[in-house]
């Protein structure tokens, strides 16, 4: 086997090295994304119905002071 052959078979480890790192990040980037944006959507309705709560409950009480 020749220099040429070598050099091929190294290039295609290092690329197949890098897709599967790739492949690897894409998933992790997947599952996180799945996972978060439930939660920012449960804490958003949270600090909503907070601030609703507060905008009718606190101005009668100013209004009866």
């Amino acid at each position: 086997m020749g220099w040429f052959e070598k050099d091929l078979i190294t290039n295609f480890d290092d690329w197949r090295e890098a897709y599967q790192l790739q492949a690897r990040t894409e998933k992790e980037e997947r599952e996180f994304i799945e996972g978060f944006f439930p939660k920012l959507l449960s804490y958003m309705g949270v600090a909503i119905i907070m601030v609703v709560v507060l905008v009718l409950i606190i101005p009668p009480r100013t209004a009866q002071a």
